[in-house]
């Protein structure tokens, strides 16, 4: 992708069999593609086969659907929302305290890569499923293996073989779902929802109180009966407005494969360039003593939303790294609805547009030294002389990812928690540069990140 960049510029195109794909880097054209003209580039292309759950997420709907299930959904991730599942990521963070805490005092080598992903494992799981799970503690934990193996089989050949072969795409999706490791994980995981769905609503006919339960899956079937009694009493339409059993099931799907690998890849990279750059380290530290205090002592609940949000070098750092490292890698897609111009470019319908976020990301016109990690290009002063579309790892526009607030919680109280007790250092095993693959859309460290972790001098927080 470099060397076509090099070679064509910020706007070319290309075809895979009959369908046209343009790469646009251009910021102001980005901008018109995912804000302006968002009306035109509504959709993500299709999915080669049509697989259930992923066809009825907000990844997969499409048109007006996907408007109406956004409506309804967005609610879900409000500050005050997010503050009701709140207790079970701070209880989670604690166990990773807990397990970094005993690799310390063995002063043993970390793979901090499979550490968080036994961190959100956890909490996506209880916090999307209600699911159950001890993957911190145990790392051969069966939920989180199934989950490793889902996505190391996601890219999956019978994909590409019916984007190549539509005709035979029906086929091909019953062989995914019967015959594929992926399909048969994704049932388990259907068969739990809607079990747990049935379970609530049983629940609840006979009494039992839907605040009992502080989950994302308990949040997506509130907004849908919410919905229900709002339009129900401004006497408007509201067949489609609801979320059908599929939908819910669906969108906690989404958010458990989301919620699990780009929070954790997140994570990993912060703690790598947070080790391999002590001066930030202690920068960082030196804030959360400040501002935090005694609050921050690993067992007291990070509670307060506007505290965590104003740690504003912290949102430096985690910025920064998302910047070096975006969670998706690849682009950010957009079908054009009908026949449209972009500056000087005639796009045809139905064109797939690419945004290329590693590109952008590392564009020495837009961020001189590109590979050099510095928090402080996100000091507020910064920031708003930047055009907005330079940084976007997780898109923008009305179709940018729904998650963002939970995952930067998430995020932040565990390197707050964590850098807080500990000092994470560089150790024989940590790569000076690290090794990365993209098996799917991710970004991943191949070799994982090795480093140790220090028990910091006892403190007031501590």
């Amino acid at each position: 992708m470099d060397e076509w960049q090099a070679e064509f510029g910020d706007f070319y195109g290309y075809y895979i069999g009959m369908k046209p794909y343009v790469v646009v880097k251009d910021l102001d054209l980005i901008q018109q593609v995912l804000i302006r003209d968002f009306h035109k580039f509504v959709n993500r292309p299709a999915m080669g086969i049509e697989i259930r759950p992923v066809i009825n997420t907000l990844v997969g709907l499409r048109g007006q659907r996907w408007k109406e299930v956004r409506r309804v959904i967005s609610p879900t991730f409000s500050a005050r929302k997010m503050r009701k599942i709140n207790c079970t990521i701070n209880r989670c963070v604690d166990i990773l305290v807990e397990v970094v805490g005993n690799h310390a005092e063995s002063q043993s080598d970390i793979d901090f890569y499979g550490v968080f992903q036994g961190l959100t494992c956890q909490v996506i799981a209880e916090c999307a499923l209600n699911t159950t799970v001890d993957c911190q503690r145990k790392p051969d934990d069966e939920f989180l293996n199934s989950l490793r193996q889902f996505l190391k089989q996601a890219n999956n050949p019978i994909i590409n073989l019916a984007i190549f072969f539509p005709l035979v795409r029906e086929i091909l999706a019953v062989v995914f779902r019967v015959a594929s490791p992926c399909g048969q994980f994704t049932q388990s995981i259907i068969d739990k929802v809607q079990g747990v769905i049935d379970s609530r609503r049983n629940d609840y006919q006979v009494g039992v109180a839907p605040t009992s339960h502080n989950d994302i899956l308990q949040l997506l079937m509130e907004a849908s009966e919410n919905r229900l009694e709002s339009e129900n009493a401004d006497g408007r339409s509201r067949a489609n407005q609801l979320l059908t059993d599929d939908e819910i099931i669906a969108n906690a799907w989404v958010f458990l494969l989301g919620g699990f690998e780009t929070t954790a890849n997140a994570l990993t990279y912060c703690a790598y360039l947070i080790a391999t750059h002590p001066d930030v380290q202690e920068k960082l530290h030196q804030e959360l003593m400040d501002h935090l205090g005694v609050r921050i002592h690993h067992s007291v609940p990070l509670s307060n939303y506007n505290k965590i949000s104003q740690l504003t070098y912290l949102d430096q750092v985690f910025s920064e790294a998302l910047r070096l490292f975006p969670p998706v890698v690849l682009f950010v897609n957009r079908e054009a609805a009908e026949d449209t111009q972009l500056g000087q470019f005639h796009i045809p319908a139905g064109t797939n547009v690419q945004i290329p976020i590693w590109q952008v990301h590392h564009d020495p016109n837009l961020w001189p030294d590109p590979y050099r990690f510095d928090p402080d290009r996100f000091e507020p002063e910064l920031k708003k002389d930047r055009h907005p579309m330079a940084w976007i790892p997780f898109g923008s526009g009305p179709r940018s990812c729904l998650g963002i607030r939970f995952a930067c919680l998430e995020a932040k109280i565990a390197l707050a928690k964590l850098l807080m007790k500990y000092r994470l250092v560089p150790c024989e095993r940590t790569e000076e540069k690290l090794t990365l693959s993209v098996p799917t859309v991710t970004l991943n460290p191949k070799n994982g990140v090795w480093l140790r972790a220090e028990r910091r001098e006892a403190t007031s927080a501590c």
